[in-house]
């Protein structure tokens, strides 16, 4: 009785420390695993699919400015016009706006984003119990 009585205190005793043991062996496992990061590194990806595919739908504004200079030397002879030297700058700019009023590809490219990105969800989450489940064996 008394051998009983200490192995279940034995038992009891070293219960959290081998969960604080499982735990950190679980954390590192998070960090090494190759599968676990190939399954996060495909989550991250699928993640940035979405602002790309919802850029498609945004408006395109290109904005655009130059400057020139211009040397022009004229010389005309028995004219009316005013020979001589001209130097000068020239600047332009102009901004262009660009809405597509409905572009079917880019609303399905949209929608198939947000489903890979639930697609690799789903599988990430999968990966990190299979993760669980190994380090608990």
């Amino acid at each position: 009785m008394k051998r009983i009585s200490i192995l279940v205190a034995t038992l009891l005793a070293a219960g959290p420390a081998l969960a604080v043991d499982l735990l950190a062996v679980y954390r590192e496992a998070t960090l090494q695993d190759a599968v676990y990061a190939s399954a996060k590194a495909q989550y991250i990806a699928a993640q940035e699919r979405l602002p790309q595919a919802r850029a498609l739908l945004l408006p395109n504004v290109i904005f655009g400015a130059g400057a020139d200079y211009n040397d022009v030397d004229t010389e005309f002879e028995n004219s009316s016009f005013v020979s001589g030297r001209r130097d000068f700058y020239d600047y332009n700019y102009g901004v262009t706006l660009t809405q597509p009023i409905y572009r079917k590809q880019n609303a399905v490219a949209y929608e198939q984003a947000k489903i890979q990105v639930r697609q690799a969800q789903t599988q990430f989450t999968v990966a990190a119990q299979d993760l669980m489940t190994r380090v608990a064996q």
